[in-house]
């Protein structure tokens, strides 16, 4: 059974419509045809009956005719009168067009043709005249036109109505002959569909007909080209960090040796030149971040087991003094394999977790718990309200009692995360307590 729900714009809905109009159309237009072509011979057919049936009739006539007296009026009675109106009758006129013969449904006054031998046609009669040797007389027989065409609706309606169930069959045979030859379509369309940063493979064409070949060409071409050109992408952005990263710790590692080296006098000035540089550090680091999520860098062709980048981020913020030991991490998997890119998924840990840190009561722990299908992230501060938590995802934008950061972290996620089959949503409280926040990662 064919269905069009939710087709609007399907090219499969419009080729099945359009040729079945077209269809039906045709299909009047001959029915249309045949019934003036079936007219035509219906009359022929039915012209030649009322000739022969003069000729048969003629000589009984007049045999009838000169037997009685020339003043009485022949009529002609059927002997079942229950039957319909005949259909056909006649009229006997002498040459001066007086009847003196008629059968018994023919009308008590002459049809109103020509006194000569022919075919004539009136409002309601097709008569045929014919005149006898010796001129005397003439018998014209009548069929109703009524009749004529009574019967050529009957026969286009014996017609149409075989088209009544063709009409719908044909639907439903051109609808499943043109879903099958626009299979190919929608393969292609799917296939095509299914592209982006994290599956950039050439099209398969072997399957594919011939006129799909140039567009598969082309569009192989296109991923070719697209694909490198990410790849270009990613490794400068992973060089520019690098090449950035590089300088700015060195001259903060020559700021803190100055430090050290330098009266104390010094210090002040040279204490906000490390504490400028410990800055252009975060900025720089979340700015190519940034850089990444716009590249929309965020899947990959082949399933990544996400645990080891996740780890990694814990370590780093482990190594550092302020934040040693603040993290609880609860695996409630060995793995968690997904077609995600690792190091994009590592960049929305650390900035949330690093949010968390940095907004969380003074030596509080920040919870992680990691699940097959989720991963919480929660940790404890005063509850943010409903109408805070919609703006944490704008650039630059920090909370009330932020501290050290550049207010990039969560837009660089929601950044990430539109680059990925995934879904982050947050909460405060967070679950079972009055207070905190919660982030919840759905994979």
């Amino acid at each position: 059974m064919l269905s069009f729900r939710h087709q609007g714009n399907s090219l499969t809905r419009r080729v099945i419509v359009s040729a079945t109009c077209a269809n039906l159309v045709f299909w009047v237009i001959a029915c249309l045809m045949a019934a003036f072509v079936m007219y035509e011979e219906y009359g022929e057919s039915f012209d030649g009956t009322l000739q022969v049936t003069a000729e048969r009739l003629l000589p009984l006539a007049l045999e009838d005719v000169r037997d009685n007296d020339n003043d009485s009026d022949l009529l002609v009675r059927t002997d079942n009168h229950s039957t319909p109106a005949e259909y056909t009758t006649y009229q006997v006129l002498d040459r001066n067009g007086k009847m003196v013969m008629r059968s018994e449904d023919a009308p008590s006054n002459p049809y109103g043709v020509p006194l000569k031998t022919g075919f004539f046609k009136t409002r309601k009669w097709r008569v045929y005249s014919l005149v006898s040797q010796d001129g005397d007389y003439l018998i014209q027989v009548a069929d109703r036109l009524s009749e004529r065409r009574e019967a050529a609706r009957e026969a286009m309606t014996a017609m149409l109505i075989p088209a009544v169930l063709i009409i719908p069959l044909s639907m439903l045979a051109i609808g499943f002959i043109v879903r099958n030859q626009l299979r190919p379509i929608k393969k292609l369309s799917e296939t095509i569909a299914k592209k982006d940063t994290g599956n950039m493979q050439a099209i398969q064409s072997q399957s594919m007909p011939d006129e799909f070949q140039p567009i598969i060409g082309s569009v192989n071409s296109l991923l070719a080209k697209l694909k490198a050109a990410l790849e270009a992408e990613r490794s400068f952005t992973s060089n520019s960090a690098h090449e950035i990263r590089t300088p700015i710790a060195a001259a903060l590692a020559h700021t803190q040796v100055f430090i050290e080296e330098t009266p104390q006098r010094y210090h002040p000035r040279a204490k906000e030149v490390e504490n400028a540089l410990q800055r252009l550090r975060r900025l720089s680091e979340k700015l190519l971040q940034l850089a990444r999520a716009d590249a929309q860098l965020g899947t990959s062709e082949k399933p990544v087991d996400l645990i080891p980048f996740i780890e990694a981020v814990i370590e780093d913020f482990n190594r550092a003094n302020m934040t040693k030991g603040r993290i609880v991490t609860t695996y409630f998997v060995t793995a968690l394999e997904k077609h995600l890119n690792g190091d994009a998924f590592g960049v929305i840990i650390r900035n949330l977790v690093e949010n968390a840190l940095n907004y969380s009561l003074e030596g509080s722990m920040v919870d992680i718990s990691i699940n097959q299908d989720k991963i919480i992230i929660a940790n404890d501060c005063p509850v943010v309200p409903p109408s805070k938590i919609k703006f944490l995802s704008q650039r630059f934008y920090r909370g009330d009692n932020h501290r050290e950061g550049s207010g990039l972290g969560l837009s660089i996620v929601e950044a990430l995360t539109k680059t990925m089959p995934i879904e982050i949503n947050y909460s405060s409280p967070r679950s079972g307590s009055t207070q905190g926040f919660e982030v919840t990662i759905k994979l």
